[in-house]
């Protein structure tokens, strides 16, 4: 009867022995899990600012585009609105060409 206790208690050490080092492993990998946390968390906020960054880029790029074919299309429509006056004043020259011959 005696030895069946001895055993038992030998067996409860050693249980006890096994769940004290698993705990300990178990902390250990939990802290490794949360610094890898922290840092993707770090990464994804590093991300989501050079993603802002690149936007306001991409909008102040945009609207100087829009405005260089704004200006363009102005030149060009000044450039065709003026066409018709420099074929007026051409005409105008070769009729006086013909009046004063």
């Amino acid at each position: 009867m005696e030895i069946f206790g001895f055993a038992i208690t030998i067996m409860s050490f050693v249980l006890a022995w096994q769940t004290y080092k698993n705990g300990k492993w178990m902390k250990e990998t939990a802290k490794g899990q949360n610094s890898l946390l922290g840092k993707q968390t770090e990464m994804i906020g590093k991300q989501t600012e050079m993603i802002g960054e690149l936007k306001n880029t991409i909008i102040e790029e945009a609207k100087l585009t829009r405005e260089s074919t704004q200006a363009i299309l102005l030149k060009i429509s000044e450039m065709i609105a003026g066409v018709p006056k420099k074929t007026a004043a051409l005409i105008s020259e070769e009729n006086t060409e013909y009046k004063t011959k």
